[in-house]
């Protein structure tokens, strides 16, 4: 029988080496997973078939490293929000009996778990009874796995897995079709490539909450959620940042910082103006937290300017000495490469105050003019 080590708040793992054989359990800290909203719904990359490597018949070997919700399903790269339990599988040929086989386990790129002992199997076989698991906390903890096996100092084989932040990972397909751009875990953005080919691009010290194509299909936009200053389950203390990403060199370049907050991106349809909200959202009395922001990229995807709101002629703008407050009600939408519609509502407002009105607006990011279009449609 396996052993199994159970401590309060801590993350059940059972690691075994092979069935005859019953090391100490291993544990690790849990932490509570982010849930994070999901964008349009588009259809999952393939699940990858394992690569099957014949080893050097001469020479000990850990090969075809695989990870699975059981011992004999199909392997998989990631595993969806709640997962509770993932088998690592693999293959060994040659294994001297009594050497030290040692397993090293990352969890986001920081050590996790690490055990060694002293090989007690066959020769040669697979090892189909290690798993991590989590049975009492709402499953395992979001995040990128990775396993590193060794025969004494000599690394063998080395795999990763992720576990998502929600049900489904949250991706974006490339322009021309052929990739997937994807959050796995909530903090690693990889590229899924037809049939099974998942490439890495970048790990973010906070978890992704936004990504997006430039029509060229060569860099990637994406948004970062510190939410490390939150008060309590509301918005207030949540603040973004704004990158690109170069999909073939992996190339990072920051286009808004954490005090911007720039979030909710749109992008004119040649992608040289991205329309963002700036801001929590969060509203008290008269005034909330939520401002529209145009920025201007180079033909390279860099930062060029950025435009507020009020920089727009023709846009509402309270008056001075009014408590009332003109914001974005939604994110709007690009019409063409420089024509942005939104919707503007207002709050506090003195109801005979003709000059200023809330409604649909179209915004010229080229001219910086800004036109009514007429009314906000009537409340649900």
């Amino acid at each position: 029988m396996n052993l199994k080590i159970s401590l309060p708040f801590l993350l059940f793992v059972l690691l075994t080496a092979c069935s005859t054989s019953t090391p100490p359990g291993e544990t690790a800290v849990s932490d509570e997973a982010t849930t994070l909203i999901l964008p349009t719904a588009v259809a999952d990359p393939p699940q990858p078939s394992p690569t099957v490597v014949t080893p050097d018949p001469t020479l000990p070997a850990f090969y075809n490293l695989r990870f699975a919700t059981s011992a004999d399903a199909a392997p998989q790269p990631y595993f969806p929000q709640g997962t509770e339990q993932i088998f690592a599988v693999w293959d060994y040929a040659n294994i001297p009996a009594e050497a030290a086989v040692r397993r090293v386990w990352r969890l986001n790129g920081e050590p996790w778990l690490e055990r060694e002992e002293a090989w007690a199997e066959a020769s040669s076989g697979t090892v189909r009874d290690v798993s991590v698991y989590d049975f009492t906390g709402g499953g395992l903890q979001p995040g990128k796995y990775e396993v590193l096996l060794y025969l004494g100092d000599s690394l063998l084989v080395n795999g990763r897995f992720w576990v998502n932040a929600t049900p489904k990972p949250l991706a974006a397909p490339s322009p021309d079709g052929t990739l997937i751009a994807q959050r796995l875990g909530d903090r690693s953005l990889v590229l899924a490539e037809s049939p099974d080919l998942l490439t890495e691009i970048t790990v973010t010290d906070h978890p992704i909450s936004e990504i997006a194509w430039l029509p060229s299909g060569k860099k990637l936009v994406f948004v970062t959620e510190d939410s490390t200053e939150r008060i309590a389950n509301s918005t207030i203390g949540i603040r973004h940042a704004l990158w690109s990403v170069d999909v073939t060199t992996s190339q990072v370049m920051p286009l808004g910082f954490y005090d911007e907050d720039l979030h909710e991106v749109g992008m004119a349809q040649n992608g040289r103006f991205l329309s963002l909200i700036s801001g929590t959202s969060y509203g008290d009395a008269c005034m909330v937290d939520r401002r529209l922001a145009i920025m201007e990229l180079d033909e390279q995807g860099n930062r060029l300017w950025l435009l507020d709101e009020h920089q727009f002629a023709g846009l509402p703008q309270a008056k001075g000495g009014e408590m009332g407050q003109f914001y974005p009600m939604d994110n709007g939408r690009w019409v063409n490469d420089n024509q942005f519609e939104i919707a503007i509502a207002a709050t506090c407002l003195p109801e005979n105050d003709s000059n200023t009105l809330p409604g649909l607006y179209r915004l010229n990011a080229t001219t910086l003019q800004a036109e009514r279009l007429g009314d906000l449609p009537p409340a649900p």
